[in-house]
This record gives C-alpha cells, structure tokens and sequence, in this order.
C-alpha cells in the first residue's frame, strides 16, 4: 500500500482534500454520494406503511416547540416502534426545518466516532477536526434544524449532544430516562391501531379481538404474528386454538422475558429442517448490529447468489425488515438468535474475510473508503463478538477498520487499531513475512500523516527489507515501500535521497503493472512534484502530463483526482510564468469539483482561492476580487480551510482598495496596484 501523493501540489492549501491522484489508504472524497445541502448526514428510510401514532406525532410536535426542544421517546422495552415514530416525525415535517441529521447508534461505537463517521461529508470533515469541531460547526448553523438520535442509552452521551439545543430540536429515542429532557412515553398501539396494522398484512373478516389482546398490541409481535398467517405457517383457527389452550405465549409489554417465549413459538414454527438455508441467512444477519444495513453491503459481505430473493423471504415472514433499499434486523430478534441459535465462527469467517478483502488498504481496486464508512459499526460490532478468534481474518478486518478511519483523518483511532493488527500478526507470522511487512507499511503511512517522520522512517525501511528479501525487488509491494521512504524523506527536505526511489518504484510499476495503472500514475505525479520542488520544471512537464493522461482514462474526465491532475499541471506552468497554459486549467480543475462536489466543499473553494492568487499575481485585480469572494463565500459555509477567513478577507479588502485607487488614477499604468496579500 502506497502513501497519497503529495498534498503540497494544490497551490496554497498543503493539506487540502483530494489533493492527491491516487485513492489508496486515504481514499479522497466520496464521489458516489449526492447529498443535499440541507441534509448533514443520511436520513434514515421513509417507511411507506406507516400506521397510526397521530396522538403521538402531534404531542412531539408540540413539546419539541417549548422549553429546550429536546424530546425523549422512552420505552423500557423493545419493538414498540420509537424508531418508527422519530423516522416518520422527520420525513413529514423535514420541510420546517434548515438542516436536518440522523444519527443511529451503535453499541459497538461510541458517540464521538459516529458523529465523525457520520458528519464526514455533510461537514467536510477534516483530519483535524474531532467531536468539539463537530458540535461548534452545528451550533453555527441558523435556527430552526433537527437531530435525530436513535437508541441513546448513556446520560453522558445525551450530555455531549444538547448543548445543540440553542439552534437544534433534538429527538432522541431510548430505552431509559434522561435529565433535563421531555419525555414522550412510547406505550404500545391502541386498539384500532393495532387492528389496522394486523389487517394491513394478513387480511380477514375473522374477529381477531382476542389475538391483539394476547399479544398486548405490541407491533413486534403483530408484525411477527400476522405475517405467520399469510405465509400459511398456522391457520387463523390454529392460532385461536392456541391462545385458547394457553399453548401460545402470552406478551406481556413490561416483561421481556415473554418475548422470547413467543419468539421461540414462532422461530421452530418457521424454520423447519427443509429450511435451514433461510434459518442460516437469519443467524448471520445475527452478528451485524441491529441497524439498518443497505444492500449493497449486504451483498459485499455475504456474496450469496439470489441474496435480494433470499431476504425477502425473511421479510415476508416478518423477521426482517426492509424499507427502501435496506434491512434491519430488531434487536430483541438478534439477542433472541444470538442467545438461543447462536452460528458457529467458522461458518461466517468468510464474512470477516470479504470484508477485509473489499477494503484491504493495499487493494489494486483503488476503493474510495470515505463511500463505505458505513461498514465501520458492522466491523465494530463484529470485533466485539468475536474477539478472542485472534486469526488471520480477524486482522483483515483490522486494517479495514484502519483504512476506514485513516480515510475519516481519525490517525489516531486508526494507529491505536493497526498496532492492534500488528500485535496479532506478531503471534501468526514470522518477522520476516509480507503479513508484517504490511503492518509496519501501514503504521509507517499513519506515523508519517501524524508528521512523526523520526517514528515513520525506521518502520518504512524496516518494511522495505522485509520485502526485498520476501518478495523481491521486481514487485508492487516493493515498488510501494520505495515510493513511501522517498515520500517521506522529500516531506524533510532529503530530496537527494528521494529522487531513486521515485524512480525505483516508478521503474518496477512501469514494468509489473503498466503504464495505465492509478499507481503508476501516482509515481509520476510524485516525481514531477518532486523536480517542480527542485525547480526542474522541464522534467517535471512530461512527468504531470502522463498522470493527467492516466488519471482521465482510467479514473474518467469527471474525477477529484483527474482535477487535482489539472491542477498541479497549472501550477507548474503558472511557475514557468506560462500563464495562458494555466489559467484554462486551473478553470478546468474548478469545473470539476463544482460538478462532482459541489460548490460547497473545500477543493472546490481550494479552486477559487487558486485562481484568485493567480490574477493577483497577474495584476487583474476585478477577476481576482471575483474569485476571492466566491472562495470566502465557500469558506464560511464549509467551516474549513487551510487559510484563515481573516486572511482571505484581508486578501480581498487589498484588491479591492488597488481597484479603487485604480480608478481614481488614470496615470498609472495598468495592472500595478494589486497589493501583496501581506499588506492591507
């Protein structure tokens, strides 16, 4: 796995997003996501069949517009529909409110890593930024918004989050009861709710009185029984029987204990010998967190032929649901499976294995992590289950989870998880082996983004070693620890010692992987960055060339890092004072993250800062005021750039008093009032 290229490339801002070509290990935006400005983070599915709680709609409504607009939705118990009433509460009246954000939790994260995971890319989240950066850019915001927080448990959480509450309403749903909140007092359904919901999935002119009754309303347990019925696993007769004889558990909604009766009722009514493949597919789903889980991830994991037929039938018998394009499994269901039909490791290590094989950090398949950040509470919660299985699939799954929160610029939640993976590989392999080999590489890369180069250098040649005698010297994970020592030796200055192994790992990528390869193109971008530090810049030319032409075939014309290519090509020629190659560049690389990020984001206000020094520099001083507002206009909405807004505003209040003064003066020649940024 290789370090990005350099960051110092785009012009002004060292440690700007995606200023790099290559997506490995820090995988640079997410490009597959659209998401609305006004949304911060996903919001949960719209369920279309809804049913019933206006009651209780309206009385949230009300309480969140007095006092601290900070509501509870308590139950003691599961399955009485919280979540479902919170997630109905914010799609109906999503349209009141400015900016809106949903966060799930997870008992397998803490509140600090969901909030970074999940604000990401609402946010522009940066390297920098943690929990306290997080709340400040919330508390900016203008009133009227909402948070949504499913399934807080702990008081010292909801204390870190309602300090929001001067320009947040805050939902939280919750099993217990908090200071300083309102409660809503979630009960099960009323009768004709009840009914409704029944009828809703198993349609008869039967009374069924009496079955509601027996099941105490709970919607769990009406979903669960009702679908039993129209999968034919008992008839409506069958059923009455039972509650007659008292041979069907009875629910009582204030003991959990009558929970897993009934459950047990069902579950041996429902999964019978000839169905063991769907009883198989319910005791994996088992080991995720009780979250909604989007297919996609589903299929990633599982990679099981007709999955989507095969979830469905769980839907059908009312052990899953399904809303939109993902699952969830209730967390009275998966303690029930986990208690009572707990699956063996060695029948779902495959999972552990495609998980770390589809986010391995040192993947030819360039994965954007920040698109699959949601794979990090699956990958928490099954640590937690399986911690004492210290094996090789356990530290694949490890260096995801590093991958995962280095792409979140969480350096050190990532080197606490590597040195954890390197511990284990310590006990599995020999010192000398690609398994170790791979985790100094990756705890050098963490080190070096830490700037900790005295930690990063003697694990980076201590890597290198390993593979030259391992693997060899003709190999890309050679060429990789190569491409990374030079890297950071050029971060202290050491160009000398930098430059052959540029061209040592550009020799062997050119040879093994080809000329069109994303790595390859990172070598050359790193060489001609290297001789444009140097000042070569005719060597540098060719070199920026061949990694923009890379970049667009094979990342597409459309690509952050195809715009950084742009670019750092731009930088170069405004270096060698062609401006007229530059500036068609430069916009070129505008025009990209306008499109494929928005307007809203920090390369794109990057771009404008760019250009801005650019006619600075060139003495067109009402092009770089343009420039400079759009840039501050970014600035201020994205809460994050490498150069203050103070400086930006001086930046600007310069150009325009050398407009002014231009205008006043008809005798001084044309395009020299621009003032330094310094002055002002």
């Amino acid at each position: 796995m290789q370090q990005n290229i350099k960051t110092e490339d785009v012009k002004g801002v060292a440690n700007a997003p995606n200023a790099n070509i290559t997506q490995n290990f820090y995988a640079g935006t997410n490009t597959n996501k659209t998401q609305d400005s006004k949304h911060l983070t996903s919001l949960p599915p719209k369920n279309p069949n809804f049913i019933g709680r206006e009651k209780e709609l309206n009385e949230l409504k009300n309480t969140l517009s007095q006092k601290d607009g900070i509501v509870s939705v308590v139950n003691g118990i599961g399955g009485v529909g919280k979540s479902e009433l919170v997630y109905e509460y914010l799609h109906r009246y999503k349209d009141e409110y400015k900016k809106l954000a949903f966060i799930e939790i997870s008992d397998a994260m803490n509140i600090e890593e969901l909030f970074k995971s999940n604000f990401q890319d609402g946010l522009h989240l940066s390297k920098e930024d943690n929990f306290s950066t997080i709340i400040r850019r919330l508390q900016s915001f203008e009133k009227r918004n909402l948070l949504v927080i499913d399934n807080l448990s702990k008081q010292e959480d909801f204390n870190k989050i309602r300090v929001l509450n001067g320009n947040f309403e805050i939902i939280v749903t919750t099993r217990v009861k908090f200071d300083y909140s309102e409660p809503l007092n979630l009960k099960v359904l009323n009768d004709s709710e009840a009914k409704e919901m029944f009828l809703s999935i198993f349609q008869t002119n039967e009374p069924i009185d009496s079955i509601l009754k027996y099941l105490d309303n709970h919607p769990l347990f009406i979903r669960l029984t009702a679908y039993s019925l129209k999968e034919e696993f008992l008839t409506l007769d069958d059923l009455k029987d039972e509650i007659k004889n008292n041979t069907l558990p009875k629910i009582d909604s204030t003991d959990d204990k009558t929970f897993k009766e009934h459950l047990k009722k069902r579950f041996d009514a429902h999964f019978t010998i000839t169905q063991d493949e769907q009883k198989k597919l319910l005791q994996k789903l088992a080991i995720f967190p009780a979250i909604e889980i989007d297919f996609k991830l589903l299929k990633i994991m599982l990679k099981e032929d007709k999955l989507k037929a095969k979830l469905q039938k769980l839907v059908n018998k009312g052990w899953l649901t399904k809303k939109e394009n993902s699952y969830k499994l209730h967390q009275i269901i998966k303690i029930f499976i986990l208690e009572e039909h707990p699956i063996e490791y060695n029948q779902i290590s495959y999972i552990l294995k495609n998980i770390g094989e589809f986010l391995d950090p040192e993947n030819e398949n360039n994965i954007v992590a920040n698109s699959y950040e949601a794979f990090i509470p699956i990958i928490e919660e099954l640590l937690k289950q399986y911690e004492d299985n210290k094996d090789k699939y356990i530290t694949s799954v490890l260096d995801a989870l590093t991958f995962l929160y280095y792409s979140l610029g969480d350096y050190t939640q990532s080197l606490k998880i590597q040195q954890k993976s390197y511990e284990i590989r310590n006990n599995l392999y020999k010192q000398e082996s690609k398994e170790i080999a791979k985790n100094l590489n990756l705890l050098g890369i963490i080190h070096r983004s830490k700037g900790e180069y005295d930690k990063a250098e003697p694990i980076y040649k201590k890597a290198l070693e390993i593979r030259e005698k391992v693997l060899g010297e003709d190999h890309p994970d050679t060429a990789t620890s190569y491409n990374n020592l030079a890297g950071l030796y050029e971060s202290k200055g050491g160009y000398d010692k930098a430059e052959p192994l540029y061209k040592k790992a550009l020799e062997i990528r050119e040879k093994v992987l080809g000329e069109e390869h994303p790595y390859t193109a990172s070598s050359y971008n790193n060489l001609a960055g290297l001789y444009r530090s140097k000042g070569e810049y005719d060597k540098a030319e060719p070199l920026y060339k061949k990694a923009l032409e890379i970049s667009k075939k094979v990342l597409g014309e459309e690509h952050p890092d195809t715009a950084t290519s742009y670019n750092n090509l731009a930088l170069l020629y405004e270096s060698k004072g062609e401006y007229d190659k530059a500036e068609p560049l430069y916009k070129k690389a505008l025009e990209i993250y306008k499109k494929v990020l928005g307007e809203e984001h920090p390369n794109t206000a990057t771009s404008y800062y760019n250009l801005a020094i650019f006619y600075k520099d060139r003495k067109e001083c009402k092009k770089a005021k343009e420039m400079f507002e759009k840039c501050i206009n970014v600035v201020e909405k994205v809460k994050y750039f490498d150069i203050p807004l103070l400086e930006l505003k001086r930046a600007l209040k310069s150009v325009n008093n050398s407009i002014k003064k231009e205008k006043k003066s008809k005798f001084n020649k044309k395009g020299k009032l621009c003032k330094d940024l310094t002055q002002g």
